[in-house]
């Protein structure tokens, strides 16, 4: 299962890294905004949080 896993997380992150490149090369700053924002939340279940 884990190989399943890392191909959708591979994809998504495709997905997601070939949005802000469209929206770059479109000059289209709303969905580069709004790509950019959404970035950071999508990585973010990859982070553990430290142990206090």
């Amino acid at each position: 299962m884990k190989g399943q896993y890392s191909r959708n997380v591979m994809g998504g992150a495709y997905i997601e890294h070939s949005g802000i490149t469209k929206a770059l090369i479109q000059r289209n700053r709303i969905a580069y905004v709004y790509r950019m924002n959404r970035h950071p939340q999508a990585g973010r279940q990859f982070i553990t949080p430290k142990a206090v």
